[in-house]
């Protein structure tokens, strides 16, 4: 398993846990979102719909960016900072998947709201998710009009 750890923090060569992968952005109005899919297609189309309803997106290709970016927002968290306002991550993305960073992020204990996209949401694979802390799971390409109503349910103050 994926630990979230200094050590993970400096192998990876990350930006620093002050600054994580967006400017500094502690009083920002619009939720910032890590979105990580390796499908090109998917990931386009969330992220223009998210940025489209008012979202900072930062696009992932893969499980060891994913990590990474979480390793510095859980860094900032950690320290006072403001981190990511929603993680959404493919279920298979290549390195770490998506739900192995998943269960490294409820490990450490950060409560962050997770997104699951997967190619076949099949009840198995739901309640999976859901024992290792999903907020909701979408099947691959979501509906966008459901996957918005979910961010803004788990962004909302």
């Amino acid at each position: 398993m994926t630990n979230l750890s200094r050590d993970s923090l400096a192998a990876l060569q990350l930006p620093s846990p002050n600054r994580g992968p967006y400017p500094d952005l502690s009083h920002a109005e619009h939720p910032r979102v890590l979105l990580a899919d390796q499908d090109d297609d998917t990931r386009r189309l969330v992220s223009g719909r998210l940025r489209r309803d008012g979202c900072l997106v930062l696009e992932i290709l893969d499980g060891r960016q994913l990590l990474a970016a979480v390793t510095a927002e859980l860094a900032r968290h950690r320290r006072g900072f403001l981190p990511v306002d929603l993680i959404i991550a493919s279920e298979w993305l290549p390195g770490p998947t998506g739900l192995e960073v998943l269960e490294a992020v409820r490990d450490s204990r950060w409560p962050v709201p997770f997104i699951v996209l997967t190619r076949s949401a099949t009840p198995g694979m739901r309640r999976k998710a859901r024992r290792l802390g999903a907020s909701a799971t979408f099947e691959r390409p979501p509906d966008l009009d459901r996957l918005m109503n979910a961010v803004a349910l788990l962004v909302s103050p």
